[in-house]
């Protein structure tokens, strides 16, 4: 018989106290006609230096930004995340672009389970960081929709 595993005390505090006052969330997604790669990272940067909650898909990838002043950029095909900002701090990321590919430098690897969202380093692969109040349902929803559209 397996018992349900919990999360822990002080996560579902922070859950409970995010469920009390709700953030507001932006979703978008949009055509690989609409924007560039760069200026998609310089958006969501400038959302999360803000703290302003969004979510943006383009093509594989889903940005978003927190109001904790996060923001982060993932491959939902292949599970693989790249953090750009963390508490307001601008993290390094390497990228290229031409008018016809684009190249990450991806950083490590993320999954997404309910409310909780999990990052593996690549560099520290035996280390998760489990992160409570991002906006996990956004997230998968702007996923859905771009598995949709292809």
């Amino acid at each position: 018989m397996s018992k349900k595993k919990r999360a822990p005390k002080f996560l579902r505090a922070l859950m409970a106290k995010q469920q009390q006052h709700p953030c507001s969330i932006t979703e978008r997604v949009l055509s690989s006609g609409d924007a560039s790669l760069q200026k998609e990272v310089d958006y969501i940067l400038q959302r999360a230096d803000a703290g302003d909650s969004r979510v943006v898909g383009f093509n594989q990838l889903v940005f978003f930004s927190t109001a904790t002043c996060d923001a982060w950029m993932l491959d939902w095909q292949d599970e693989l995340a790249i953090c750009l900002m963390r508490d307001g701090v601008p993290q390094p990321y390497e990228l290229g672009e031409t008018d016809r590919a684009f190249t990450i430098q991806w950083t490590g690897r993320y999954h997404i389970q309910g409310e909780l969202f999990s990052y593996i380093d690549n560099k520290t692969p035996t280390h998760a960081r489990v992160i409570g109040g991002y906006p996990t349902n956004a997230i998968i929803q702007t996923i859905d929709h771009l598995r949709h559209a292809m």
